[in-house]
């Protein structure tokens, strides 16, 4: 026992590098060679460490599938929609990545057990099973903040592209135009348009990629304009200052949050050593005149 698990051990760490490296790195083909024509074409297309590393990740993937429940493989596939990484880091790289961590994390903790700390183990155990899972969420919703945060300009640029004349498509053309998460989602959803679906199904498609709520409300908008027959300037207008008024909201609130947090630091480090620098000397002054003498102190 005490030779197999760390010769485990350092399998699992080797193999988990080099599958961090694939799934971190991808594919690395050029923008401008065409497509292959064959599966034995596409699989020398790629590089010899995606095609040696490539085995074990779909290994890793199918023993996760096995060992996940449904609703656990339908989350993941939903957190790597919302960290946007759909074309670099698939549903199967997601799932042999948290698959390798937490077997790693597993071995690790039960070592770590058998050196006599437990709770250690267990908890290097549970954070090697959800650390993936934490990972993907942290970006997911730092991801939504940017696009929360790139809205409002977005809706200008498109009201004004639309009040000068602009179809709604080249519009979004022009605001995609533009780096960040939002810009890339509408090139995503110009493309899906481009390729026939139409405007509602492809916004339909945005807002379930991106889940932020006011990127939900423009589309529903959008759609009862389509539906009613509302000039599409004048929904754009009235949903681009809506949006620069709770962006404006946002900001004093969290302003206002400032003097509440700044309290705690004030009332447990800054307020204790000030009373010991008032009060300590006039103790001192007091013990005197009263006549005791504090020890060490003349």
């Amino acid at each position: 026992m005490t030779f197999s698990l760390p010769l485990l051990a350092s399998g699992m760490t080797a193999l988990g590098v080099v599958a961090l490296v694939w799934l971190v790195a991808g594919d690395h083909r050029e923008a401008g060679r065409p497509g292959p024509l064959s599966l034995r074409d596409a699989e020398l297309a790629a590089s010899v460490g995606t095609r040696a590393v490539r085995p074990a990740v779909r290994w890793l993937a199918r023993r996760a599938r096995r060992l996940t429940p449904l609703g656990l493989i339908e989350a993941m596939d939903r957190r790597v929609k919302l960290v946007g990484m759909e074309e670099r880091f698939s549903l199967e790289r997601a799932l042999a990545l948290k698959f390798a961590v937490a077997l790693f994390g597993l071995v690790l903790g039960l070592l770590t057990i058998a050196a006599g700390a437990r709770a250690i183990g267990l908890g290097l155990i549970v954070l090697g099973y959800f650390a993936v899972d934490g990972v993907m969420l942290s970006r997911a919703q730092e991801r939504q903040k940017q696009i929360q945060r790139e809205l409002p300009d977005a809706l200008d640029q498109l009201t004004i592209s639309v009040e000068a004349g602009l179809g709604f498509e080249a519009a979004m053309e022009r605001a995609s135009r533009h780096s960040g998460p939002l810009a890339y989602e509408l090139s995503r959803t110009l493309g899906e348009i481009q390729l026939g679906l139409s405007r509602r199904e492809a916004m339909a498609h945005l807002v379930t990629r991106t889940d932020v709520q006011d990127l939900r409300r423009f589309v529903a908008a959008l759609v009862h304009a389509e539906g009613f027959g509302v000039p599409l300037a004048r929904v754009l207008r009235t949903q681009a200052a809506d949006l620069r008024d709770k962006r404006r909201q946002r900001a004093q609130e969290r302003a206002a949050r400032i003097p509440v947090l700044l309290s705690f630091p004030l009332v447990f480090f800054v307020l204790p050593a000030t009373f010991v620098v008032l009060l300590v000397p006039a103790f001192i002054q007091i013990i005197n005149a009263l006549g005791g003498e504090l020890p060490g102190v003349p």
